[in-house]
């Protein structure tokens, strides 16, 4: 049985080494994961699971039937819940045993761990909408401060600024 860790921060301000660390200090002893089955992403936990390239490659290329996939939080799998669920479902298909540390069970295909499943993936959502609701606040807030928000005028996301011209 081969052991992946999956690491998702939203940002590049953010850092996946602490998942990385929480993980393998699990009581479960997830110590023997080669680091080259640590898989990390920087990419929004609002894009759909699928639709991200580092975790579908790892779902359609590297892991396979009898393997495990750990994540520290469900959250790092997705911020929504249908998604979630259908994720979790696809994995289970495959013959992928998921487990999420944060999770007081294992096995999300019992009746048990389908509730809990269902609990925790609506909390994820949950507080997706309030994250999104306190940035748009913060956002607000600056405004009305006077803060220029945005890149500054005729520069586009692919400008070189360290360039000489």
């Amino acid at each position: 049985m081969r052991i992946f860790a999956y690491c998702r921060c939203s940002t590049v301000n953010q850092d996946n080494d602490n998942q990385e660390i929480a993980i393998r200090n699990a009581k479960d002893a997830f110590l023997t994961i080669p680091s080259s089955r640590v898989i990390k992403e920087t990419i929004s936990g609002r894009i759909p699971a699928m639709k991200r390239p580092v975790f579908f490659e790892l779902v359609n290329f590297k892991i396979g039937r009898r393997c495990v996939l750990v994540v520290l939080k469900l959250d790092r799998l997705g911020r929504d819940n249908i998604d979630i669920q259908h994720t979790v479902k696809l994995l289970h298909e495959k013959g992928i045993k998921l487990v999420c540390l944060d999770l007081p069970i294992s096995d999300l295909s019992s009746p048990e761990g389908k509730f809990m499943l269902q609990v925790f993936s609506a909390f994820a959502e949950f507080e997706r909408g309030r994250i999104r609701e306190r940035t748009q606040e913060g956002l607000e807030k600056a405004k009305r401060k006077g803060v220029k928000l945005g890149r500054p005028k005729g520069t586009s996301r692919y400008h070189d600024f360290d360039k000489e011209t």
